[in-house]
Formats: C-alpha cells, sequence, structure tokens
C-alpha cells in the first residue's frame, strides 16, 4: 500500500516519500541544466519537466539539495565545461 511504502523509504532512506521524490526530481533537473539541448529552456520549463508544480518548490528544493540556485548551478557548470 502507499503507506507501507512509504514507511520503508522513511526507515531506510532516512528522508520522508516528498523528499524521496523530491531528490529525483532535483537530480534529473540538474542533468537538464547541463544538456547543451536543453540550454534554451528557461527555469520555470526545467522545473515543470522535472515534475515541480512550482517554481518556487523547484528553488527551495534545489538549493536544500545542492547548495545553490539551479540559476547559478547552471552558469557554473557551464563555466567550468568551457
Amino acid at each position: 500500500t502507499t503507506s507501507q511504502l512509504s514507511r520503508i523509504i522513511n526507515t531506510c532512506a532516512g528522508v520522508s516519500f516528498y523528499e524521496f521524490v523530491n531528490g529525483y526530481r532535483v537530480d534529473e533537473a540538474r542533468k537538464m541544466l547541463l544538456d547543451s539541448a536543453a540550454s534554451e529552456k528557461n527555469m520555470l520549463e526545467v522545473s515543470l519537466a522535472a515534475g515541480f508544480n512550482s517554481l518556487s518548490t523547484f528553488y527551495t528544493h534545489f538549493r536544500k539539495r545542492v547548495g545553490m540556485t539551479p540559476k547559478k548551478y547552471r552558469s557554473q557548470q557551464h563555466l567550468e565545461m568551457e
């Protein structure tokens, strides 16, 4: 059941179900931010494509997991790749 799955994630991963899912969403957003084919996408498009329903929620979870905003992450990674 849903509650059993949530309990297993809480126990094994040490985070809530939503934190667990949002971690995957942030990881997907990070891939998109590094993808040159997606470089024309703005942050709202990236956040929606990664599964976030709100730009503010995307920024909050991204900053929490990565330690910087998505915009700063994109620009910093592109500078390091040059």
